[in-house]
């Protein structure tokens, strides 16, 4: 067996180090929730059931009450009884309709919805 051979080589002297402590991990940023304002529209349409617009009724108010609809807001889902659904007492209905003592009917003479809170 031949002696061990080196070449290019260089001596090296190790230090003794500290301890190496892991930085502790980044956690992700909590988002942080915002409570928002009650959504406002001065968007309109025609309805027959005083939830949802329909494209066949009327582009304007009049033409839209003229043919024996609604001219509403659209208001948030599930937030009210649509027309022609079982009701107990007239808030159970949507705009502009009323509790005829079994189903939401349309009210003709109702007075405009008050503006929502700010």
């Amino acid at each position: 067996v031949p002696p061990e051979q080196f070449w290019n080589c260089m001596e090296v002297k190790i230090l003794p180090s500290a301890p190496t402590i892991s930085p502790a991990p980044t956690l992700p940023p909590v988002p942080t929730v915002t409570p928002s304002a009650a959504p406002t529209s001065n968007f309109k349409c025609c309805s027959q059931n005083f939830v949802d617009c329909i494209n066949w009724g009327g582009n304007t108010e009049t033409e839209c009450t003229n043919n024996g609809h609604a001219w509403i807001t659209p208001p948030a889902p599930g937030s009210c009884t649509p027309r022609w659904q079982p009701c107990s007492v007239d808030s159970d209905c949507c705009y502009p309709g009323y509790c005829s003592g079994t189903f939401c009917e349309l009210n003709p003479n109702a007075p405009p919805p008050s503006p929502p809170a700010p």
